[in-house]
């Protein structure tokens, strides 16, 4: 069989004679086929370079942005030891406020507000970098301040509860002498001035210069105004709540109205000689539900009222 083949006329531009190649099908292919392979391989290894090149320099972009991050970090995790120091002083505090106002300790593993997961390094976590490492445990410790940061907070508010209530009950309490003068006569059994008799008296007495102004002890809402010619004359009684409430009789002059709040110190009325008495004093009482008690030991640091 005769090969298939190709002839290749080259034509001069001068007046040279022409020349004819003959070309077989095969060589033909061949070269065909080895210009192309070789284009390929040229156009691959141009690609490769330049791909790597460009991964060479995204990989370099990348390391100075983890540096970066790293040290960025770095400061971060600096603010955090910063921070922890304050929230450790914080936590102490609490606990010295928690003491006086008379509230239970906060466990220190529960102040600690831990919780589970995976430890750094220890081959479970899918960390690449140091920087990525830096991030989960400043992102951990950060977690847990939060967590503390709430804590302290709900503490504080529980102190503040705390505080609001026992000062609202120190507010309601008597604390004061009501009216300047002497104590003419205590709480206690005594020969009555007028009978001669031994009797209790549940109060007492302070004696002083007709229209010395009388003070209430402690804020509370005055629960009664009554006149006894034969007992307490000009008579008010203020209630103060948790189960107080003071007296305050013999007066001259009543300066309130029944139903007025009154706070520690207003002025209630004036000192006189109303009703049975040998002369111008105030009777004052404390009644603690209901029951008369000692007014002495509610005269705190002895304060006057008015003072």
């Amino acid at each position: 069989m005769r090969k298939k083949s190709f002839s290749l006329m080259i034509v001069p531009h001068s007046k040279s004679s022409i020349h004819e190649v003959s070309l077989s099908l095969l060589w033909v292919l061949t070269s065909v086929a080895v210009l192309v392979l070789s284009l390929g391989f040229f156009v691959f290894c141009t690609v490769g370079f330049y791909r790597k090149n460009i991964q060479a320099s995204r990989v370099e972009k990348l390391k100075a942005e983890n540096n970066r991050l790293l040290e960025r970090t770095k400061e971060m995790e600096s603010s955090l030891v910063q921070l922890r120091t304050k929230m450790e002083k914080l936590a102490k505090e609490d606990d010295e406020l928690r003491t006086v106002m008379g509230l239970p300790q906060i466990d220190p593993d529960v102040r600690m507000m831990g919780i589970g997961g995976l430890l750094l390094g220890s081959g479970n976590t899918i960390l690449s970098s140091p920087a990525e490492a830096y991030a989960e445990k400043v992102e951990l410790d950060m977690g847990q301040l939060l967590r503390q940061a709430k804590l302290e907070r709900a503490s504080f508010e529980e102190i503040r509860e705390k505080f609001l209530t026992q000062r609202e009950r120190l507010d309601h309490t008597p604390s004061i002498i009501p009216a300047v003068g002497y104590l003419s006569s205590s709480f206690g059994w005594r020969r009555d001035p007028f009978t001669g008799r031994r009797t209790f008296h549940y109060g007492a007495d302070i004696s002083g210069q007709r229209g010395t102004p009388v003070y209430a002890t402690a804020d509370g809402r005055v629960k009664k105004i009554q006149y006894l010619p034969r007992s307490f004359g000009r008579l008010v009684i203020v209630t103060h709540g948790y189960g107080y409430e003071t007296v305050y009789a013999h007066l001259s002059k009543i300066t309130v109205k029944r139903g007025q709040k009154v706070k520690r110190g207003d002025k209630i009325g004036k000192m006189g000689n109303t009703g049975r008495s040998t002369g111008t004093h105030l009777h004052y009482e404390v009644r603690v539900n209901g029951r008369p008690v000692t007014p002495l030991n509610y005269f705190y640091a002895q304060s006057y009222a008015g003072s």
